[in-house]
């Protein structure tokens, strides 16, 4: 079983940049990209991105060989333009052709100076467009190689490049070359988590998810979950673009049924494989299919059958040992049980013979992929942990920036708050100063009013009242008992007039205003001589 996973996946492996290498079908430049390549025809920018369409369409169809002339093309005028993406964008092309002609050592190096190049470019969506893609073709150029914990590191850089670009068609492309590494590694956990996860993100749902269920239902057929194999499997076959991707679904649904005794289903479903294949020339799935055939035959008793089937499986399995060796394994049963002694015992020493070659072969193999297991994973820890590094770095990064930001905002509202009482401050004082200003105008309009009429009148009380509004009410509210020319003469001693001043406006001797405020300070009840009755009065 794992020598058919190995096997299966080095012809359908589902790569964006390699398919199965075949000879290139006929494919005619669209009318649309003709027309485009002549509209720009000038050695300009125009004309790069007019090769650089035509290219992507080439290459995209298959189409290595006929993108050449274009790249080349591509390659000279960016040179002489002088322009750096452009001169990397090329490299890169020349890379995918070489990959695809399976000249990986000319490939990688093309495709490690187009990543440097890559690096040096400005920032941009275009630029990290094309850095994705590059990760994308050096990472299958290092699977190809054998080289998996270069190719899991290539698309785990494709991945984080791609965060943010958020390229669906990117993102599904890397998950699923991952799944192809897990695969080759016999990875079953990370086949199934990578594979449900990609199979619930809307994001993909109208992406082929073939490789994705095959994958998955081989992981459930090894763990003899039957019933969610078969229906990944059939999910599978909805996705099949290929007679021979479907002649390989078709091949293990009938292994599955033989396992259930589902023995009439599986010979259809091997049936449906081997017509399938019809105008497709595939040895191992077609010898594969008619070995299994035979042994659903033998199950029902049905040897005469079984053997031809197998026999003929076995014939066309020439370059496939680890299918001779089922095939004459299922043989010799069926030799032993209907007592042909002679030809089992000609049959076991084949079998023999070829499982020996099997087992040195396994052995060998067997070492070579735990060898790569161990690469793989240490290479995984090391990611993983510098992952972990920069991810700390971030973090503090984010930290340092966040505690920043909060001392600048502490500082921004500090200086507002300060601003904010200087200016209550400054505008408190100011309406104090106007304040006094205004009650130092009203007094001295009262004042020059006194002086001006020379005697008590009734515009008196009205001005001096607009100055000290509640001088009087508070006044007779604290003596009650003071006489109006009392409460007149208050009112002169609060505006701080003088002796004099006060006997000319009442027209008395300036002796006579002294014994009155004599008399006043005790209508007042002051006894303490030494109290100002100017200060006193101001408290009114």
């Amino acid at each position: 079983m794992l020598e058919m996973r190995r096997c299966f996946l080095l012809i359908i492996l589902f790569f964006s940049t390699l398919c199965m290498l075949s000879q290139e079908t006929l494919f005619s430049l669209p009318d649309s990209l003709q027309v485009l390549l002549q509209e720009n025809n000038k050695a300009d920018e125009k004309r790069l991105e007019a090769l650089k369409t035509v290219i992507n369409t080439l290459q995209a169809h298959e189409q290595y060989q006929l993108s050449k002339p274009y790249t080349n093309e591509l390659e000279e005028l960016s040179n002489t333009l002088n322009d750096n993406y452009f001169q990397t964008l090329s490299i890169y092309y020349k890379g995918c052709i070489e990959l695809w002609d399976s000249h990986f050592d000319k490939a990688f190096e093309l495709l490690q100076m187009s990543r440097e190049k890559a690096s040096a470019l400005v920032e941009n969506e275009k630029s990290n467009i094309l850095k994705v893609k590059i990760q994308i073709a050096l990472g299958a150029c290092y699977f190809k190689m054998k080289q998996l914990p270069q190719a899991y590191q290539c698309y785990q850089e494709g991945i984080e490049i791609n965060k943010d670009l958020g390229k669906a068609s990117f993102q599904y492309t890397l998950e699923s070359n991952l799944l192809a590494i897990y695969n080759q590694l016999g990875h079953k956990d990370d086949i199934l988590a990578i594979g449900k996860d990609m199979l619930d993100n809307l994001a993909y749902a109208n992406y082929n998810k073939y490789m994705v269920y095959f994958m998955m239902a081989r992981c459930y057929l090894d763990e003899r979950l039957y019933n969610t194999a078969e229906q990944c499997f059939d999910s599978a076959l909805v996705y099949s673009q290929s007679h021979v991707n479907s002649a390989w679904v078709y091949l293990y649904r009938g292994i599955i049924d033989n396992n259930l005794e589902k023995y009439d289903e599986a010979i259809g479903n091997f049936n449906e494989g081997l017509l399938a294949l019809t105008d497709a020339n595939n040895c191992e799935i077609e010898s594969n299919l008619l070995v299994n055939k035979g042994l659903s035959y033998a199950r029902q008793n049905e040897y005469d059958s079984a053997l031809f089937f197998i026999d003929k499986g076995i014939a066309e399995a020439k370059e496939f040992p680890y299918i001779q060796s089922n095939g004459y394994n299922y043989k010799c049963e069926i030799l032993y049980q209907i007592g042909k002694y002679q030809e089992y015992a000609e049959s076991s020493m084949l079998l023999k013979a070829i499982d020996d070659t099997l087992n040195a072969t396994k052995d060998l193999s067997r070492l070579q992929q735990l060898e790569l297991e161990h690469q793989f994973n240490v290479a995984k820890e090391k990611m993983e942990q510098a992952q972990l590094v920069k991810d700390m770095q971030q973090q503090r990064h984010r930290l340092i920036l966040y505690f920043v930001i909060i001392l600048l905002v502490f500082t921004a509202l500090t200086v507002v708050l300060l601003l904010k009482v200087r200016l209550k401050d400054k505008q408190l004082k100011e309406e104090t100063l106007a304040r006094e200003l205004d009650q130092r105008n009203r007094e001295l309009t009262a004042k020059s009013l006194v002086e001006n009429l020379g005697k008590v009148s009734k515009d008196f009380d009205y001005y001096f009242t607009q100055t000290h509004p509640d001088f009087y009410k508070n006044l007779s509210r604290d003596f009650p008992d003071l006489t109006p020319y009392e409460t007149h003469l208050c009112a002169y001693i609060r505006l701080n007039l003088s002796t004099k001043e006060i006997a000319a406006i009442c027209g008395i001797e300036p002796s006579s205003v002294k014994m009155a405020r004599y008399r006043l300070r005790k209508s007042l009840g002051i006894t303490d001589s030494d109290t100002d009755l100017v200060l006193f009065l101001s408290k009114y």
